[in-house]
């Protein structure tokens, strides 16, 4: 079992998910009788109070796991989720002795819960499988199972400032999608309809105005919620990869009087790739707001009925732009002077460049391609 005592718990702590961290620990704290609930994410007590984190492998750990990725998942078990400061046992969902580990770590003998046990491991290889813990992507990997919708809760911070971003986008869009003349209220009642299920009268009126009946209105609005999340998400990424790309384009330079030129191919390699996932976000955020400026209702409920099946693709696209620039950052703090040189850029971007990359058979525009209204 890897162990670490202490483990700094805190910096973990979100009380939801972001794209990097699933904090269901600090979830329960957030919703205590989330306990209780008869449609629990984990089956064993101890895995819904746990954190997952998307790692990015250092070298030293690559024999810890069976992956030919270098983000992987990183399983942290608390040893007491009333006291942080006791530490936590954790381990990779990739490691190749996860079972073992687990019926160690959980204190109980699979053979007498053979059914848990399997489907806690399921859940867990679905959790390794998503691109990061956006709170859409997470509820779009469990279609068939009936889980209690706080498990997709986004963490508090996050929340406030999402929901101040769906105000005032709807404070642009309220006139057109309804057909009325803006009041001060309308933004208001609009983005109730997002994140309120008790406004019933308001959602009506959406969901005749958009033509739809109420099981694809559901859906819809599902749709419509993870579109806005990650336009939001874009914003917070603009300003961090256009510091990223001037960092490598500084380096470029200090790499262009290096012997051999070690930092050519990575350099090419990621601006490639960001260049490609930016644009199919960009195309899809143009997209949507080209719907939206029509007004057209028919041509709306198309776009949100089709969006909860693009989240795979935008989730992956923004997550991996996501981890480029937040773990750029990470070790821009960890240097006295907060700029990475050149020395330890040819270690890093290596694998950064393996991280962001797409298939060469992925590189179509997924907007153009795939004739989205």
């Amino acid at each position: 079992m890897f162990s670490r005592r202490p483990y700094d718990l805190k910096n973990l702590v979100r009380g939801g998910s972001t794209p990097r961290v699933l904090d269901l620990c600090g979830l329960h704290k957030r919703f205590p009788d989330l306990a209780q609930t008869p449609n629990p994410l984990f089956r064993h007590r101890g895995l819904n109070r746990c954190f997952l984190i998307k790692h990015n492998l250092r070298r030293n750990e690559r024999s810890l796991v069976r992956s030919g990725r270098n983000i992987v998942t990183k399983l942290v078990m608390p040893i007491d989720p009333k006291d942080p400061g006791a530490g936590a046992f954790w381990t990779f969902i990739e490691a190749p002795n996860l079972e073992a580990w687990l019926e160690e770590a959980l204190g109980r003998d699979r053979n007498l819960y053979e059914e848990e046990f399997t489907e806690d491991v399921r859940t867990l290889s679905r959790l390794k499988s998503a691109p990061a813990f956006d709170p859409f992507l997470l509820e779009a990997l469990f279609p068939e199972r009936d889980l209690d919708p706080r498990y997709f809760t986004m963490a508090k911070a996050d929340e406030v400032e999402f929901k101040m971003f769906a105000a005032r986008h709807m404070a642009d869009i309220s006139a057109k999608a309804l057909g009325e003349t803006t009041t001060r209220k309308r933004p208001e009642r609009l983005a109730a309809v997002l994140f309120n299920a008790k406004s019933h009268a308001q959602r009506e009126d959406l969901r005749n105005a958009l033509r739809m009946d109420p099981e694809d209105f559901t859906v819809g609005v599902f749709g419509w919620k993870g579109l806005l999340y990650y336009l939001w998400r874009m914003n917070i990424i603009t300003e961090e990869l256009a510091s990223f790309l001037r960092d490598l384009a500084r380096l470029e330079k200090e790499d262009g009087s290096a012997p051999f030129r070690p930092l050519a191919a990575p350099i090419s390699r990621i601006r490639r790739s960001v260049r490609l996932r930016w644009e199919d976000l960009k195309a899809g955020r143009e997209n949507y707001y080209r719907v939206v400026d029509d007004g057209d209702p028919i041509a709306m409920r198309m776009l949100l009925l089709k969006a909860p099946n693009l989240f795979s693709r935008i989730g992956d696209d923004v997550a991996a732009l996501t981890h480029l620039t937040t773990y750029w950052n990470y070790w821009r703090r960890q240097r006295g002077e907060g700029v990475i040189r050149h020395e330890m850029a040819t270690t890093l971007l290596p694998d950064l460049a393996g991280d962001i990359a797409r298939d060469l058979d992925d590189d179509m525009p997924l907007y153009h391609s795939r004739g989205v209204a």
